[in-house]
Parts: C-alpha cells; sequence; structure tokens
C-alpha cells in the first residue's frame, strides 16, 4: 500500500477542521486590512494554499526571570507584552541584492503581517507594564508571602516546645539561637545556598527602576 501523501495527510478526519479554523482566520484578516482579498483556501492545489507557520519561543530564563512568568495567571497577563516586545526586537528581513548592510533591508511582508495579527490577537494579554516594575511588586509580594511563611512555622515551633502566649518572645530568641548553631556547622553549604538562592530570585531593585 502507497504511503498517504502530504494532501491526503491534511484533509484526515482530525485535522479537516483546521482547514475551515485558517480559512476563518484568512478572511477576519482580510476585515482587519490586514491582507488583500482573500483566496478560498483548497487542500488539493497547494500553490495557492499553502499554511506558513511563525514560532515565537520564550524559554524558561526570558520568562521567569526576565518577566516574572511563573504562573498561567502570569501568563494570561503578560504573554501579550512578550511577544510585542519579541516582534520589535526580531525581525524577518526581505535582503535587497547587492546590499550587505541588514539594517537597510525592510520587513517581509509576512513578518508585517504576523507581527500585526499577533499584536491584535493578543491585546487582552497585555498589561502594558515594564517588567522591571513588574519585578520590583514580585519581590515585594514574595518578601510578604515568606513573612507570613516564617511567622507560621515559628508558631508551630513555639507550640511544639509547649510555650504559652507571652513566652512567644523568649521562643523566638531561642529558635535565631537554634537557626544561628545550624548555620554555624556548616558556613560553606550555607554560603553556596545563599548564593544559588540570590540568583535564583533576581529581582530588580527599586533603585535600578528609578536609574
Amino acid at each position: 500500500r502507497d504511503r498517504p501523501n502530504a494532501i491526503e495527510k491534511s484533509m484526515g478526519r482530525g485535522r479537516r477542521l483546521l482547514w475551515v479554523i485558517w480559512q476563518d482566520g484568512l478572511n477576519k484578516m482580510y476585515e482587519k486590512g490586514h491582507i488583500g482579498q482573500p483566496i478560498e483556501l483548497n487542500p488539493s492545489i497547494l500553490n495557492q494554499s499553502r499554511i506558513f507557520r511563525i514560532e515565537f519561543r520564550a524559554g524558561k530564563t526570558a520568562l521567569k526571570e526576565k518577566w516574572n512568568i511563573t504562573t498561567w495567571a502570569d501568563f494570561f497577563d503578560r504573554f501579550g507584552d512578550l511577544c510585542r516586545q519579541m516582534g520589535e526586537a526580531i525581525r524577518y528581513c526581505d535582503p535587497i541584492p547587492n546590499d550587505s548592510k541588514r539594517a537597510r533591508w525592510p520587513n517581509h511582508a509576512l513578518w508585517d503581517i504576523a507581527v500585526a495579527e499577533m499584536n491584535d490577537d493578543l491585546f487582552e494579554m497585555r498589561s502594558g507594564v515594564d517588567p522591571i516594575l513588574i519585578k520590583e511588586v514580585h519581590k515585594e509580594t514574595h518578601i510578604s508571602v515568606i513573612l507570613r511563611g516564617l511567622s507560621g512555622c515559628a508558631l508551630t515551633y513555639a507550640a511544639l516546645n509547649g510555650r504559652e502566649f507571652t513566652e512567644l518572645d523568649a521562643s523566638l530568641d531561642e529558635l535565631k539561637d537554634e537557626i544561628g548553631a545550624l548555620w554555624a556547622k556548616s558556613p560553606e553549604k550555607i554560603r553556596r545556598q545563599l548564593s544559588a538562592t540570590k540568583d535564583k530570585y533576581t529581582f530588580i531593585t527599586a533603585t535600578n527602576i528609578e536609574q
């Protein structure tokens, strides 16, 4: 049995809906003035129904350290901002023959369309806030969460040691001494852990923001 060709694969039951979605997207691009009169897509005629995919990728470092996108909520709030900035930082050019200066090359029409569509479709996923400011707010929020966690652990420590409410100050002093003793046992290990934690939480300080 012959192996199915690309057209037959594209018309499989699981992919028939894609052609409907692509045609709808093409019609909407025309309605917004991003392209001229669209053709009717026909997967049997490849020379007039080619589908191009432009893929933007953001790795863990960009998501977490630059944009503080660590949850789905963060993603839906700021993914549009991230893609908009990526579309400005890089571009797909249409080379000019005999001109080696890439800065003078114009954007390829496909790139302009893709960026315009992306900025429009992802508008609801944009906050418009500079990622540096987001980091500072995120840092203060994170410190607040840690403080609440430390308070809960300290209360648990006091309760397990039979302390009363009037003895909480003494319990805190005792807890401080015990933690200090633990750190003193392995100073090099603690130093490495502190350094690793600083690298993990690469927040921007308020001084950096003002500059």
